[in-house]
């Protein structure tokens, strides 16, 4: 049953990105987020997924504020990515978790979806590594 949610809930997301974008960008343009140029540079493969399965509630800059943030409970909002503070009390096993397992699973939000079976590890793994881009960041302890 998680599952079907979590697809259901994946393709709400992707459909709302297309919705936000308004029209299909050309190759390599800013918000074609399924060309290879796209992702050239810094951020590499990560930043690729990261753009395809968190802009949407983090948004682009990862400062919580995707088109999907609005949508939240009250007193819910997505993770800021680029709060070093924060991020930095986070050790890379915990993001993957997070990330892997979803929200409820580390005694977050249940609106983190697990992205487990849609993502491999490698491809959380990269999404780690951007993660610590975005915050300019690296586990310093709790």
């Amino acid at each position: 049953m998680r599952t079907i949610v979590t697809g259901i809930f994946l393709f709400v997301v992707f459909f709302t990105v297309v919705q936000v974008s308004g029209r299909t960008a050309q190759a390599g343009e800013k918000g074609d987020y399924t060309s290879p140029e796209m992702w050239k540079g810094a951020g590499g493969a990560g930043k690729g997924v990261y753009m395809m399965n968190c802009v949407p509630c983090h948004g682009e800059s990862g400062q919580g504020d995707g088109p999907l943030a609005y949508d939240f409970p009250e007193g819910q909002k997505p993770r800021n990515h680029t709060d070093s503070k924060y991020m930095s009390t986070r050790a890379d096993k915990d993001l993957f978790k997070v990330v892997d397992e979803g929200g409820e699973a580390v005694g977050r939000s249940g609106g983190m979806p697990a992205f487990r079976g849609l993502l491999s590890d490698k491809e959380i793994k990269d999404v780690v590594a951007y993660l610590r881009e975005l915050c300019k960041c690296n586990y310093m302890g709790k």
